[in-house]
């Protein structure tokens, strides 16, 4: 069942589990709308403030909250704690679709590193998930016939009945970075869909984070550098570490979109 929040002015629906990443999304977006309006977009402060949205998300992801994400009541009370208005209702591919009826629908498809093996006379290829930290976490094992866990997230956001975006990205643990940023940009920056799949992202993880510099007002890494909450990773123009971030949207009767060419995504949308 799909998972329900508002943030700003937008009502968002993500993925229950086996998507950790959903949970972790709404709870990220909880933080940056209890700590008031967002700064200038793209600055030194709205990283910050991102990045410690993001630190909140990293200290949730324990051993506990995976063991206990598929137990009865869990996500209810996960919800209860973070919504104030509930709303109803490597090789990784994420497409996003519109249809002039203003339809939407993203499906995230993963194969992980892949396995090499097809099934016979079917032409699909076996995933190999085994290996990855984010859907078999060694600290959490799983047992014969128990879910496996998935950072997927396909997420649709609408607004005022005549507006609705989907949007996902591939990416691992960074998945959920990037469609955070994607509701960020839409809700606080009214940015259109390739300005939300063009401007630089951040992700933490681990105890560093790490940003992207193109894009960002002058003088806004500097601050960064001086202000950073947490040793810093700089990268120089986009990189497909940052995951794609996938947009389409109807607005009224007119179609928006974008694909993010970090992850082989199209830019031009006509």
């Amino acid at each position: 069942q799909p998972l329900g929040c508002s943030y700003r002015d937008l009502d968002i629906w993500v993925p229950g589990p086996p998507s950790v990443a959903g949970l972790l999304v709404l709870q990220a977006l909880r933080s940056l709308e209890d700590n008031g309006p967002m700064p200038d977009r793209l600055s030194a402060q709205e990283v910050v403030r991102i990045a410690a949205a993001m630190e909140r998300v990293e200290s949730t992801r324990t051993t506990a909250f995976m063991e206990n994400i598929f137990q009865d009541g869990f996500v209810d009370g996960f919800m209860d704690a973070l919504s104030r208005k509930q709303v109803s209702a490597g090789h990784t591919t994420h497409i996003s679709v519109v249809d002039e009826d203003g339809n939407v629908v993203g499906i995230t498809s993963s194969l992980g590193e892949t396995a090499g093996v097809c099934v016979p006379g079917t032409g699909l290829v076996l995933n190999n998930f085994l290996g990855e930290e984010d859907v078999n976490p060694p600290q959490v094992p799983r047992g014969p016939g128990q879910r496996l866990f998935t950072m997927c997230c396909p997420t649709i956001a609408s607004r005022n009945q005549d507006q609705v975006y989907v949007m996902g990205s591939g990416g691992s643990s960074r998945i959920r970075s990037a469609v955070l940023h994607g509701i960020v940009y839409l809700a606080d920056h009214a940015m259109t869909a390739p300005q939300m799949v063009q401007a630089p992202r951040a992700h933490v993880e681990f105890g560093h984070l790490h940003v992207e510099a193109d894009g960002r007002p002058s003088g806004a890494m500097e601050s960064l550098a001086a202000h950073s909450p947490m040793p810093l990773k700089r990268f120089d123009g986009p990189n497909m570490f940052f995951g794609g971030l996938h947009v389409a949207g109807s607005q009224g009767k007119q179609f928006v979109g974008a694909g993010d060419p970090r992850r082989s995504g199209r830019f031009d949308f006509t």
